[in-house]
């Protein structure tokens, strides 16, 4: 491979600096003779784009040429005009700058970089000179790479906002060939105009040479660098899941409640497994991730990369992005580190990915399979793919924080033992103890259904008592009662007056997350990919959105059809404050991290254990780095106002269905508030409707 045509390039890479090096830079440039780039001067995460792979470009004598796009004075914000570049920077100014860019390196421990000057060239454009490459950010990097036959790839990258060492960045890389608009083509003749402009001033050779010198030391940083997997300090819990695992030769499942790093325990997994494997001049097993939504599956991808691990496919876009690279990953185990695969149940359950599957076994491969969200795997489909491909796993590692299948115990020991049963157990009420989740204040917000619906709710919540459980029937009874409850509209009545009760007291309003009505689609019980919804779902979510807006809000919103890209920015504006609110359904209910939610608001949650338990554990993550979040969590508890029933049956249909709201306000701070708001609401429900006809809330 000697031509940048010859590469298998993406239009978009996710992940950290450390992915970039081996997944973009190292490969491009291998094959390049030149680069052009214009780095604004914004701080370290400016330059880091132009660092990575440097050395490894600069010793095969390539020509490099560097446009440095100085900050705009805030004089010169405020009157639209640029004071000269003489006066305005002058050449030690910017020597300056760039050493407190990186104040931590020393030009000592770095040879005579004096031989590379012929091979570099840096010149500085003043503020009047935007340079913008098809990006509104005026922050990005933009680069272009040419090899010998003039083919060129660009690439973008605004890292302003984020730090190398954690957090997740994005790079955009454009080529010029099938490119019928010529972008990228045109990109360079601007670069060069530019480059070429009279107001552009040639560097100093001594500020040539610091730079030169901070971009070789942001490129030996460790996180850039890393060979191997990143040390991580594991929580006790953690630590403990993965001794379990290895004890019982590497089966069983960890169930540990949503906010306690199941992800990050099973990749301390995976690193001891191989370890054990290299120590023991054995191969290194490849690693198949099964996952319920492609959401959560880029989430795994990126936290592969985080961890330290370079080699990993994505298994669950079109058939032929992935067919041919299936086997020959599966059945390539040289090296000290895992090769991944991470793929959807939808995809798991197909029959062709079956079949590579079971050719691999055939071929004597031997992986580990962990199974994220395990408890999807009981659907008939997957269940009869699991007794397919159970010869190529002879490692096994099952996560969710509700394994067990509610109503359905054979389902559930056939799971649990097909992955080795749980070999680490990690509740709630540990994690608050332990700091790993969040303290919390619970609100159970009641509201009460109309007479007539709250009879025929009431009826519906009887017949699934005397149902058989998991039963067809009993299925289509809970299906009934979400559709009563969705359509009643009390939820979205209940959540206008709870909001003006919270702008009263907290005009304030931010990081707040509103869970709206669950989906129906094939999700939970079969194998899509993404929640479906319906036009009653799209309704109520965007009522909810009325409402706020109404209050001068600003919200966003994410549905199981919401693109990767929008989901990542909605989530972004949300974390930095710039929308107050998040609504969604059931999309996040699994795997998605958001640590910010600061305020939840459950406009219904269904009588699942699984549901209730994952969106209660997505509320309590800890922001990175800091343990003094207290969560606020108002859940809107839809019941009936009075009953024809006998009391006593009501009530005893009721507290099956309060069971869980009880069970949460059990570890809250404000404990005995909250469990005496259920008792209240409790009384209210199980009246006699024929004595006290008059509902609190239509």
């Amino acid at each position: 491979m000697n031509q940048l045509k010859e590469i298998c390039l993406q239009v978009r890479y996710e992940g950290t600096p450390a992915s970039f090096v081996h997944e973009f830079f190292e490969p491009v440039t291998a094959v390049s003779c030149q680069l052009r780039a214009r780095i604004p001067l914004l701080g370290r995460a400016s330059l880091l784009p132009i660092s990575l792979g440097l050395s490894r470009f600069l010793a095969t004598g390539n020509k490099i040429r560097l446009m440095i796009a100085l900050p705009r004075s805030p004089a010169s914000a405020k009157t639209g005009s640029s004071a000269p570049l003489a006066s305005s920077f002058a050449p030690p100014d910017l020597h300056s700058q760039l050493r407190s860019i990186a104040p931590d390196f020393d030009e000592k421990a770095f040879p005579d970089l004096t031989a590379f000057a012929t091979q570099i060239e840096v010149k500085i454009v003043s503020p009047n000179q935007d340079f913008v490459l098809d990006t509104e950010s005026p922050s990005a990097t933009v680069g272009f790479f040419t090899d010998g036959t003039g083919a060129s790839v660009s690439y973008q990258a605004d890292w302003s906002l984020i730090s190398e060492n954690e957090s997740q960045s994005g790079l955009t890389a454009s080529w010029s060939w099938g490119d019928p608009q010529f972008r990228v083509r045109k990109g360079i003749e601007k670069f060069e105009a530019l480059w070429n402009d009279s107001d552009s001033t040639l560097a100093t050779n001594d500020i040539k040479l610091t730079l030169l010198t901070i971009l070789l030391h942001l490129e030996q940083t460790p996180i850039l660098l890393r060979s191997g997997v990143t040390t991580l300090q594991l929580f006790p819990h953690q630590q403990n899941a993965v001794e379990a695992w290895m004890n019982r030769n590497f089966r069983g499942v960890f169930k540990m409640c949503t906010g306690a790093g199941k992800t990050i325990s099973a990749l301390a997994g995976v690193h001891a497994l191989s370890k054990q494997r290299v120590d023991a001049s054995q191969k290194t097993p490849p690693v198949l991730i099964s996952v319920p939504t492609r959401v959560l599956a880029d989430q795994w991808i990126r936290e592969i990369k985080r961890f330290g691990f370079r080699s990993v496919i994505p298994a669950y876009n079109a058939f032929e992005q992935w067919s041919q690279l299936l086997e020959p990953t599966l059945r390539s185990q040289s090296g000290d580190q895992p090769r991944f695969v991470v793929t959807t149940y939808r995809t798991l359950a197909d029959a062709r990915f079956v079949a590579k599957l079971k050719r691999a076994s055939d071929s004597g491969v031997e992986a580990l399979w962990i199974a994220d969200e395990m408890h999807n795997l009981s659907s008939p489909r997957l269940r009869e793919a699991m007794k397919q491909v159970g010869g190529v796993f002879p490692f096994r590692l099952g996560l969710s924080a509700t394994p067990e299948i509610e109503g359905d115990l054979a389902a559930t020991e056939q799971l649990l033992g097909y992955f080795g049963n749980i070999c680490a157990s990690y509740e709630l009420s540990d994690g608050i103890r332990d700091g790993v989740l969040c303290p919390y204040r619970y609100y159970p917000v009641p509201a009460y259904l109309a007479p007539e619906l709250a009879e025929k709710y009431l009826t519906l919540l009887r017949d699934i008592d005397t149902s058989r459980a998991g039963s067809a029937p009993q299925m289509n009874l809970y299906r009934e009662t979400r559709d009563l409850v969705r359509t009643s509209g009390v939820q979205v009545a209940r959540f206008r007056d709870l909001l003006q009760d919270l702008l009263h007291s907290s005009p304030d309003f931010h990081h707040t997350l509103i869970y709206c009505p669950p989906g129906y689609g094939t999700y939970r019980r079969e194998v899509s990919d993404e929640i479906d919804t319906d036009v009653g779902e799209r309704r109520l979510i965007e009522e909810v959105i009325e409402v706020l807006r109404e209050n001068g809000l600003s919200p966003v919103s994410i549905l199981g059809e919401t693109s990767a890209e929008d989901r990542t920015q909605n989530l972004r504006r949300f974390a930095d404050g710039r929308v107050n609110a998040l609504c969604a359904i059931g999309c996040l209910d699994e795997g998605v991290d958001v640590p910010s939610i600061q305020r939840a608001i459950v406009l219904y949650s269904i009588d699942r254990e699984k549901q209730f338990i994952q969106r209660r554990g997505r509320i309590l993550r800890q922001p990175i780095g800091d343990q003094r979040k207290v969560a606020e969590i108002y859940d809107i508890v839809v019941l009936p106002q009075g009953s024809m029933m006998p009391a006593a049956q009501a009530e005893a249909l009721l507290n099956k269905e309060l069971r869980r709201y009880r069970q949460f306000a059990m570890l809250a701070l404000n404990r005995d508030e909250a469990d005496h708001a259920i008792s209240a609401a409790l009384a209210i429900a199980t009246h006699n409707s024929q004595q006290n006809p008059q509902p609190e809330y239509a």
